[in-house]
């Protein structure tokens, strides 16, 4: 699967973001927007905030995503969903209840070979999602500790077969993590605030063009 790659290493932890969408659904959403920010303290330990805009173009896809879950490693880590609605094709808000962000343990890849996880995820149930609607979510996950004291690692693969128009990635660290940064088909630049540098990653992506638009 051709995909577009952004890495962030300080040190050499294993920490990775894996990607937010099952390839079999790409020709029926569209990211309108995602925004991904990424703070880390000088202990290693994340703080993740996560906005995105997703639209779902067929009947299917609004089925499959009005139920979306968020991954997480339960004793390491916390999740909380700041905002979560259904934007209607007429322009209706439709916020989505509290009680319907369900807590759970999350399904093991294998039941025939059972297998120790923390893994949880929280099932956040849109309401009234049509073909068409666009579900806005707002998560924020933070690392209750650090799994490599003083380390830290973050990569991404946005796959070419979903459409994207706002795609934007920073991660904030202490200088003195020393960070190694590489991407490839995204823009990337860095600035600079006293002890602390930003790497930002941006990319505009549309399934008809043979390269990503450079936002």
């Amino acid at each position: 699967m051709l995909s577009r790659l952004i890495a962030v290493a300080l040190l050499g932890a294993s920490l990775t973001a894996p990607p937010v969408m099952a390839q079999n659904a790409a020709s029926g959403i569209r990211f309108k927007q995602i925004h991904q920010d990424v703070v880390v303290d000088a202990e290693g330990r994340r703080t993740m905030t996560t906005s995105s805009q997703l639209q779902v173009l067929t009947a299917a896809m609004a089925t499959q995503f009005a139920q979306f879950p968020l991954r997480y490693e339960g004793t390491v880590q916390d999740v909380e969903v700041l905002e979560a609605y259904t934007l209607k094709a007429d322009g209706r808000k439709l916020t989505v209840d509290p009680a319907n962000v369900i807590t759970q343990k999350a399904p093991q890849a294998n039941a025939l070979v059972p297998i120790y996880s923390d893994a949880e995820q929280k099932i956040v149930i849109f309401p009234n999602v049509e073909a068409g609607d666009t579900l806005f979510l707002t998560s924020r996950t933070s690392d209750k500790i650090a799994l490599m004291p003083g380390q830290f690692v973050f990569s991404a693969h946005l796959p070419r077969a979903i459409e994207a128009d706002d795609s934007i990635y920073t991660v904030t660290a202490p200088k003195t993590m020393h960070m190694t940064a590489a991407s490839h088909e995204v823009t990337q630049d860095v600035t600079d605030h006293g002890d602390t540098a930003t790497y930002r990653f941006a990319a505009v992506y549309r399934p008809d063009e043979t390269k990503p638009v450079t936002p």
